[in-house]
């Protein structure tokens, strides 16, 4: 079955002469040219950003979590200072695999 192609637009810009220096060097080295190299380099740009918006989104998820253990282990704290009860070593330990180690 035939590769379905989008449609295509034209984007023209200026680049200083040691810039095209460098992009014919890195095309050459390629194999390409210096308008497909200049592709492929916003290509993976585009990408990138779509990358690194994708693992913010994700980091803000798990900064809201360690956010909400934060509390949790605060008011545990909190808890325990207040109640003036001894608690043991391994009671800590379990509390803290059980509500702050990640899952």
């Amino acid at each position: 079955m035939p590769k379905s192609r989008q449609p295509t637009c034209t984007i023209s810009f200026r680049i200083s002469s040691s810039d095209e220096r460098r992009l014919r060097e890195l095309g050459a080295a390629s194999g390409l040219s210096p308008g497909e190299m200049a592709r492929e380099l916003v290509r993976e740009r585009l990408d990138e950003s779509a990358t690194l918006s994708r693992k913010l989104d994700r980091l803000g998820v798990e900064l809201d979590a360690f956010r909400m253990d934060f509390a949790t282990a605060v008011e545990m704290v909190l808890r325990i200072a207040g109640s003036q009860q001894p608690v043991s070593r391994n009671e800590v330990e379990q509390w803290v695999a059980e509500n702050l180690r990640p899952r």
